[in-house]
């Protein structure tokens, strides 16, 4: 072999092994993102692992009893629907369906949560309907006091 060809062998042989290199750690970074970061099944169970649903019940509890306080309504009016509504199982289950939709490309602008609106209105409407019950005798004995000095028709 001679100098020159010598040479050529040494560059095309780095060239390759570069390129092999190259490659090869191209292609294991490509099965760590598809097996992780782009794999749905992977955000969910790193939401699983994080207690994700279970902070946030907290925290929408919070959230509810505070707006609830500033509208003298206890506490314990929001408890059976943080305990039959909205429970870490479901937004467990919601946080997994909009994880998956968005890893299918269909991204929704929101959740289902017309049974949640419901009971919250029918038991604010039951609420009201007790305050009104509680407080007729007032009302009436404050009706009865004012009917003299209303004006007659």
């Amino acid at each position: 072999m001679t100098k020159n060809s010598k040479a050529m062998r040494r560059v095309l042989c780095g060239v390759v092994s570069f390129l092999l290199s190259f490659f090869s750690c191209l292609f294991v970074m490509c099965l760590v993102f598809k097996f992780t970061v782009l794999s749905s099944s992977f955000l969910v169970g790193v939401e699983k692992r994080s207690d994700y649903a279970e902070a946030l019940h907290s925290e929408l509890k919070e959230q509810f009893v505070s707006y609830g306080s500033a509208g003298n309504v206890d506490e314990s009016f929001f408890d059976s629907v943080f305990e039959n509504i909205i429970t870490p199982d479901r937004i467990d289950e919601d946080t997994k369906a909009v994880i998956t939709d968005f890893y299918n490309g269909e991204v929704k602008d929101s959740i289902d949560t017309s049974d949640i609106q419901s009971e919250l209105e029918t038991r604010l409407t039951y609420r009201c309907f007790q305050i009104r019950i509680s407080n007729l005798p007032a009302i009436c004995s404050n009706a009865t006091t004012l009917m003299p000095t209303m004006p007659r028709l």
